[in-house]
């Protein structure tokens, strides 16, 4: 909390001499950081009313790009509060001006956020903005690592969802070397505990028991709370499959 105290102290002194100089670009990144800190705080209506003044910020000066940055945050921010209407109205706002801007640079990670908001209401929808993000990634930077992994994520559930288990293992496979590569301990993480999902449901409970170990040694090293609490509930649910039911209360 301390740390965001003087993170914000330090933004509103810039933010005062960048709005007295009219400068435009600089308010806007401004207020995007010290929305950033608000959303890091659980502070949603706070966090969307900062990102709402970026964009008007980025809007003085027509930057297109930018303001599709403001737009995919304030859309986060709705879907974190489980406002999806919004969220979609705004990242699909975010999703043109990114492609009027001209500017292709990570365009990959707006076809595959607005996409991500699909996954329980609409599969087709999100197949197709995820395939569009992967028809990108051999363009130059308009699909980082990062993204990728996430749409290799998202296609591993859709083909999951699809009950296509061999392509589902495939790119679960390939988001864990991708993430591998890239030393993105969440991403190892998360491919190991949705492909033992898939497991789970061929059955194989032996080889999704071994790969949600996995998952949880990764999460327990780099303290990732929630995923841990998830992975110990899916190790307990598989063990009783196998009639463990001993062992499950260790989990």
């Amino acid at each position: 909390l301390e740390d965001f105290q003087k993170s914000n102290y330090y933004l509103n002194q810039g933010l005062i001499w960048s709005v007295k100089a009219k400068a435009h670009l600089e308010t806007g990144k401004i207020y995007n950081l010290m929305a950033n800190n608000a959303s890091y705080n659980g502070e949603r209506k706070r966090a969307i009313g900062l990102y709402l003044k970026s964009l008007e910020a980025f809007g003085k000066i027509n930057n297109l790009s930018k303001m599709a940055m403001a737009q995919m945050n304030i859309g986060t921010e709705y879907a974190e509060t489980g406002d999806y209407k919004k969220a979609i109205e705004w990242e699909l706002k975010s999703l043109k001006s990114k492609e009027k801007s001209g500017d292709t640079e990570n365009i990959g990670y707006f076809y595959q956020k607005v996409g991500e908001l699909f996954k329980d209401i609409d599969i087709d929808k999100w197949e197709y903005y995820v395939k569009k993000a992967y028809s990108l990634k051999n363009k130059p930077d308009a699909v980082k690592p990062n993204t990728l992994v996430a749409i290799y994520n998202d296609l591993g559930g859709i083909n999951h969802k699809k009950l296509k288990y061999d392509k589902a293992y495939a790119w679960y496979d390939s988001m864990y070397c991708l993430s591998k590569e890239y030393e993105y301990d969440a991403g190892m993480s998360t491919a190991l505990s949705n492909r033992s999902l898939v497991l789970k449901d061929e059955k194989k409970f032996d080889q999704a028991f071994k790969d949600i170990l996995e998952s949880i040694k990764i999460s327990e090293k780099t303290g990732r709370k929630f995923s841990i609490i998830t992975d110990n509930i899916h190790a307990a649910s598989i063990l009783l499959d196998l009639n463990r039911p001993g062992e499950a209360l260790n989990y």
